[in-house]
């Protein structure tokens, strides 16, 4: 077990180290993870240490655990923003009493209920998201309406990203999408070509902007078929080909069936909105915004243990300025031990 433990964080490590060693911190908008998660990071990370506890304590198995949280990619955003280094943080300032497990252990409990979210391959090592098995996939193809107009669609795609960064900030794309694939689809479209599916699983947050009005759906799915491209996905949800995704996309598909210049306008036009009205906050209401947004897909999880997600999150909201008041957020840095930074076998806490 112990040495199950170690290659699972290992590997854990390696595919964090390849997607975060490709981005500049300094572009995270408009608050970067060196200023945010340093002011609770710890608080969400005992909240869900306990929780944890508190449910396999009831007889609950990680896989019903895991199926508290919406998706693969926000359990592992979890573990990337504050789980693993607010647990540190509490173990170096004695903050809680690690009764059941310590941090490594803790870390490799959460990495095996995210393998239990998804199977096949959960930390990316392949560069491959298969959130739903390829039996599952062709079952979904199927039953799409397919069209090759698609000059259109990456502007489409581009204008909901958008929304999804105004909605939820760089720091947490995961909360309103996900990126599954690639697929190897040859034998349904034939040889060369590869599937992409673009969830979109919560485009209208209301209870995090209540003044939101969305005029677009909730939820949708973009199916993109490329032809001659291997597409790689990382921990961060970016793509990384080393042809221009937008030549190479022959067929699309959108669930449920919509016009997608229709989609683009309206998502572009709301991506605006949102974002002027996110950049006119002060610094410390974007902290306390991003704060928020990082306990809003965990509302399954804080339910499941008998609290509600924004008492939760007001715990950590509660000392802001005061923690602001004794540290000054740090400024985004340019490079940093990443590797080091979510080992939890290591003492590096920045």
């Amino acid at each position: 077990m112990r040495g199950k433990c170690e290659s699972s964080i290992n590997e854990f490590l390696d595919s964090v180290e390849r997607a975060f060693s490709r981005v500049d911190e300094r572009a995270f908008w408009p608050v970067s993870g060196s200023e945010l998660f340093p002011l609770y990071s710890e608080v969400q990370a005992m909240q869900v240490y306990k929780g944890f506890e508190e449910l396999i304590e009831r007889g609950v198995t990680l896989r019903e655990i895991s199926q508290l949280f919406p998706t693969p990619s926000v359990m592992r955003q979890l573990l990337t923003s504050t789980l693993v280094v607010g647990l540190k943080v509490a173990r170096k300032y004695k903050l809680m009493n690690f009764t059941r497990w310590g941090v490594e252990e803790f870390t490799c409990l959460f990495l095996q209920a995210l393998r239990e979210k998804q199977p096949r391959d959960p930390l990316l090592t392949t560069g491959k998201n298969h959130v739903w098995s390829e039996g599952e996939v062709r079952e979904m193809i199927a039953e799409l309406e397919w069209s090759r107009e698609v000059r259109t669609v990456p502007k489409a795609v581009v204008a909901l990203d958008s929304l999804v960064w105004a909605l939820y900030f760089d720091l947490f794309v995961a909360n309103g999408l996900e990126i599954a694939g690639p697929y190897d689809v040859s034998d349904t479209f034939g040889p060369g070509h590869t599937l992409l599916i673009r969830e979109y699983h919560d485009l209208a947050p209301l209870e995090l902007w209540p003044d939101l009005k969305p005029k677009w759906p909730g939820k949708l799915r973009i199916y993109l078929v490329y032809r001659g491209v291997q597409p790689e996905v990382d921990w961060l949800l970016h793509i990384h080909t080393s042809t221009p995704l937008g030549a190479a996309l022959e067929l699309y598909a959108v669930e449920p069936p919509l016009d997608i210049n229709s989609l683009r306008e309206a998502a572009a036009e709301a991506a605006y909105r949102q974002t002027t009205r996110v950049a006119a906050m002060r610094k410390l209401e974007q902290l306390q915004k991003g704060v928020e947004i990082s306990y809003y897909p965990l509302r399954n999880f804080f339910e499941a243990i008998g609290e509600s997600w924004r008492t939760a999150a007001l715990k950590a909201i509660a000392g802001l300025e005061e923690h602001l008041r004794l540290v000054l957020p740090q400024p985004a840095k340019a490079t940093r031990s990443y590797r080091s930074l979510f080992d939890p076998r290591t003492e590096t806490i920045e």
